[in-house]
């Protein structure tokens, strides 16, 4: 629970525009977590984006079901991203 509650507490979310939702997590340094509890699912009333775009900073993953016109993927470490449609 510990993990859980400090993971939750670096996210940040907000809308750039009436169509863009940004998802951030901050900086992990200095804090210890387990990766494997800290999960961050997004439910949203579509099945078909116009954007994606992803990126990870140090190591870690992002997968997503949801279909896309276009997107843009950056991993500046190392992890995975698995995405649907694009």
């Amino acid at each position: 629970m510990f993990t859980s509650t400090r993971f939750i507490s670096l996210i940040e979310t907000s809308f750039t525009d009436e169509n863009t939702l940004r998802v951030n997590v901050k900086s992990f340094n200095g804090i210890n977590y387990d990766r494997t509890q800290n999960r961050l699912t997004l439910y949203v009333g579509f099945e078909k984006g116009d954007s994606l775009s992803c990126s990870i900073n140090g190591s870690g993953s992002v997968s997503t079901d949801l279909t896309f016109k276009r997107g843009t993927l950056n991993i500046n470490g190392s992890g995975d991203i698995s995405v649907g449609d694009l």
